[in-house]
């Protein structure tokens, strides 16, 4: 299977690409220039979710970077969530479990509200016969995870749950894809919690901003 590949800042000159970064706070699109960063990042990731080439990928993402120069919150909202569900297709089609958790979600501005069906997090299931041989479709799929994770439009974190022995290995995978996001932003959290017996591993990307869902 061919390695998907996504252009950084640091390598743009040497890449056919356009991309940037993604801002850390817990609102989308506070700024024209983080708004383009978005659409590009996004548009090249969600491209390529999409599985098609790099050069076709390029294209989107100068287009959605210009579109983006001009998201909102709400628009940030559902890139996100286009992002996440893309990102789950991807994974089924590979054999590989993938949820993605939404709620309705609201936002003050000048005295004006507006809500959006919200990206709350991905939990992706570590069948444990892929695990034990390193197959490189779950690979991929838990690089991209920690890649989506580093071109949100908010602070994320990454919950892990595997047993002693694969923690290296998939938290190796995981800084592949975090370190293809914006090098600017402040990296994702990467948190472990204890694998309970008879249970699957996973690893669950949501965003660090767990509180907006309970308003």
């Amino acid at each position: 299977m061919k390695k998907i590949t996504v252009c950084t800042l640091a390598a743009l000159s040497l890449c056919a690409c356009a991309t940037g970064g993604s801002m850390t706070g817990s609102n989308a699109g506070d700024t024209a220039i983080q708004g383009g960063a978005i659409g590009a990042v996004g548009g090249y990731l969600g491209c390529k979710l999409l599985g098609q080439s790099d050069a076709t990928c390029a294209k989107v993402a100068v287009a959605t970077g210009a579109v983006g120069a001009a998201i909102g919150w709400k628009q940030g909202k559902e890139k996100d969530l286009e992002i996440a569900r893309a990102f789950e297709r991807k994974a089924a089609a590979d054999k590989i479990p993938v949820q993605t958790e939404t709620a309705r979600v609201k936002h003050r501005d000048a005295g004006k509200e507006e809500s959006a069906e919200a990206w709350k997090g991905s939990s992706i299931g570590l069948p444990q016969a892929m695990l034990a041989r390193r197959d490189p479709r779950l690979q991929q799929t838990i690089e991209l995870s920690g890649e989506m994770a580093a071109t949100r439009n908010e602070a994320t974190r990454i919950l892990v749950s595997t047993s002693e022995a694969d923690r290296a290995v998939v938290k190796s995978w995981l800084t592949t894809g975090i370190n293809r996001g914006n090098a600017k932003a402040k990296k994702p959290e990467i948190e472990f919690v204890p694998l309970r017996k008879g249970k699957l591993a996973f690893v669950h990307v949501e965003p660090l901003d767990q509180a907006q869902f309970k308003a």
